[in-house]
């Protein structure tokens, strides 16, 4: 079984505007956590890789954007098991909750402001 962490946020707006910023690759330094530079739409760092997926929820005036992140840790021991269930899940479902919280913020500045130039 992958591991997988998940976070979701209810935003104002339509979901088609919710997912034209989100996919506006140039903004992503603006808002996902951690977020270092672009090579494939693949996660990595120095201790996991995994695949991230966001997916839109349209509802009557506004979008639920849920993020999750199945991850494959790449360092192991014998008490990886323990130390991811208590402490690494939950880190990275923080740095997914400040990446949905730092979107809704620029998604709701552009909603007020117009398109980022």
């Amino acid at each position: 079984m992958v591991p997988k962490v998940q976070a979701s946020i209810t935003v104002k707006g339509r979901a088609v505007e919710a997912e034209r910023v989100w996919y506006d690759k140039s903004r992503w330094a603006s808002w996902v956590d951690g977020f270092g530079h672009l090579v494939t739409l693949e996660v990595e760092d120095a201790k996991l890789e995994g695949t991230q997926r966001v997916e839109f929820e349209p509802g009557p005036e506004s979008v639920k954007v849920t993020l999750s992140l199945e991850y494959r840790l790449k360092e192991r021991t014998p008490v990886t098991p323990v130390v991811d269930l208590l402490f690494i899940r939950r880190a990275l479902g923080d740095s997914l909750r400040r990446t949905l919280r730092r979107f809704s913020l620029e998604l709701a500045a552009e909603r007020q402001f117009g398109p980022a130039r």
